[in-house]
């Protein structure tokens, strides 16, 4: 599906990316960023290894669970479509060890539309929309996984509070 990319600025776009700062970081998370970089970079299984090893050091880390999580999807989208279900156990224990963590249930959601389960992509769409409810990829996944899952209410609504947020551009039309 061409339309199950996020609107503003692909697959990659929610990726942190390096980021410089003054606060002193933990192994685990200097062993992540190098995890991000290959990520990058398309290297998807070193990447993994990387956020394996960070969570050695620190199991409970939300966003290193959810990095794991992508990961893993990315390898799934691949073709190795046997890294579906860990992919989303990694985004599951990013919620569970934070439930405010929207970038886990929203990628949730995409690797279930991934996988044809619209109806399950609904349920972690509207979850991230609780955190999130004015965020244009959310809305828009939210619209697709609705109108595949034959639910027609739903995705009306928030195909309305998308439009409303992002207004169509008559020159983009030419």
């Amino acid at each position: 599906l061409v339309g199950c990319a996020p609107v503003t600025g692909g697959f990659f776009s929610r990726i942190p990316e390096r980021a410089e700062t003054n606060m002193v970081e933990s192994k685990s998370l200097k062993i992540a960023k190098d995890g991000i970089d290959l990520i990058q970079v398309g290297d998807f299984e070193g990447a993994s290894r990387q956020f394996n090893a960070a969570l050695k050091l620190e199991i409970t880390n939300s966003s290193i669970q959810f990095l794991n999580g992508l990961a893993y999807h990315l390898r799934a989208l691949q073709g190795d479509v046997s890294d579906f279900p860990v992919a989303e156990q990694g985004y599951q224990l990013a919620i569970q060890y934070d439930r405010t963590n929207w970038l886990a249930y929203y990628y949730k959601g995409l690797a279930r539309m991934d996988q044809r389960d619209f109806k399950g992509a609904q349920e972690f769409f509207s979850e991230a929309l609780l955190y999130r409810d004015n965020d244009p990829d959310l809305l828009y996944g939210m619209t697709v996984s609705s109108y595949y899952a034959q639910d027609p209410e739903v995705a009306a609504a928030a195909l309305e509070q998308l439009r409303a947020l992002v207004p169509e551009d008559p020159k983009a039309l030419e």
